[in-house]
């Protein structure tokens, strides 16, 4: 008995203009094997970002977060998606006196570390306090 596997695929193209609609949805579609990859933290996903998040208690939990940012970057080339590291910040939300720090890497550089950050026209500090949204 012979088998002939024949593989082929189609090119298509799709172009969503920015603003419109289904742009959320579509890429909500696409990345959703995301969940696949991501084993240790949880993920918020909205628009074009994601957002990965870990509660900090010791450096092991550093080892997971740090595992899992490096699952996603290796999930990305797989489905042809780029990660903008200049756009990737670090921010430990707490109201201890002493936050462990790590330093996280994507695409073999160090991901930045913030006080504060910009969140869907929030500002938000690492303490939770809002005078630098009033401000």
């Amino acid at each position: 008995m012979q088998q002939l596997i024949i593989n082929y695929y189609k090119i298509i193209i799709i172009i969503i203009p920015q603003g419109s609609v289904l742009g959320p949805w579509l890429f909500n579609t696409f990345i959703n094997n995301l969940s696949n990859v991501i084993k240790h933290s949880k993920y918020l996903l909205f628009a074009k970002d994601v957002k990965i998040f870990h509660a900090i208690n010791s450096v092991d939990d550093c080892i997971l977060l740090q595992s899992d940012i490096k699952c996603t970057q290796g999930w990305c080339p797989g489905n042809l998606m780029k990660l903008n590291s200049s756009k990737t910040r670090v921010i430990a939300f707490t109201k201890k006196t002493y936050v462990l720090h790590y330093t996280y890497k994507l695409l073999d550089s160090s991901i930045t570390h913030r006080d504060t950050n910009k969140d869907l026209w929030v500002k938000l500090d690492s303490k939770l306090y809002f005078h630098v949204h009033v401000d």
